[in-house]
């Protein structure tokens, strides 16, 4: 089965309405998640550095950090697409600023 005949094939299984909310946008919801996201990596790296010396502690926020990672490059790749918002500029941008929250970085001392 090819992308296409799978997209048709999905489509036809759905009753129409059931499409239509599913294939919706809210933008609200769209900037709520990349919100959240970006909320959720600053209390792990805020709890990390509070308990800093244990390693249970650091590798949950490892595991928590990277599963908004995932996140904020999945909520880029829809913006590409333009799927979050109506407006072209917004998806851009959020498209573009998403993916720097990935990590916070510290530039190297000399």
């Amino acid at each position: 089965m090819r992308g296409e005949d799978f997209k048709d094939d999905f489509r036809k299984a759905l009753p129409k309405e059931v499409v239509q909310f599913l294939t919706h946008r809210s933008p609200g919801r769209a900037t709520a998640a990349i919100l959240h996201d970006v909320a959720v990596i600053v209390i792990a790296v805020a709890i990390a550095l509070y308990f800093w010396p244990n390693p249970l502690v650091i590798a949950f926020a490892v595991f928590i950090i990277g599963t908004r990672q995932h996140a904020l490059f999945v909520i880029a790749h829809d913006a590409a697409h333009y799927l979050l918002y109506e407006r072209r500029w917004l998806n851009d941008l959020a498209g573009g600023h998403a993916p720097r929250y990935r990590a916070f970085r510290c530039a190297p001392t000399a």
